[in-house]
């Protein structure tokens, strides 16, 4: 796990509301905290089944609703799996995941990378490997 600290917010929130590049990651929750809040949770499958999360690009037109405006939210959290394509770079099998959490409050932006593994002790080499790639994906906000 390491955090970031973007420096380059309105850009990476362009990207985050306006692009592409974080359709296919699973969303796990996204808090939204703008006078009322709002909770956006991505799980889609029923007790007793597989758990399945949505992409975020079925919900992102609900979140940057709950943005736009004149004035920056108070705080926002996206916890997010990596799409299974960018996971399976790293050698997971069923039941892992890498993961973003995305921070924003007092008008800061952090991301923490993660990695659910069965076994923690085994999975350093490619928890240090999502690291990297995490670092290196958001080098141009830094």
């Amino acid at each position: 796990m390491k955090v970031f600290s973007l420096t380059k917010i309105p850009q990476f929130m362009t990207e985050l509301f306006s692009g592409t590049f974080f359709d296919d990651f699973q969303v796990n929750r996204i808090t939204i905290k703008n006078g009322p809040s709002t909770v956006i949770e991505g799980r889609i499958s029923d007790e007793g089944e597989e758990i399945e999360y949505c992409p975020y690009s079925s919900v992102k037109k609900i979140a940057y609703e709950c943005v736009k405006g004149k004035t920056l939210p108070n705080f926002m959290k996206f916890v997010l799996s990596a799409p299974k394509e960018m996971a399976g770079d790293h050698g997971l099998s069923d039941g892992e995941s890498l993961s973003l959490t995305l921070s924003f409050k007092d008008n800061e932006l952090t991301i923490m990378s993660g990695a659910f593994l069965k076994d923690p002790f085994s999975g350093a080499e490619t928890e240090k490997a999502w690291d990297s790639a995490v670092e290196k994906m958001f080098s141009s906000f830094v």
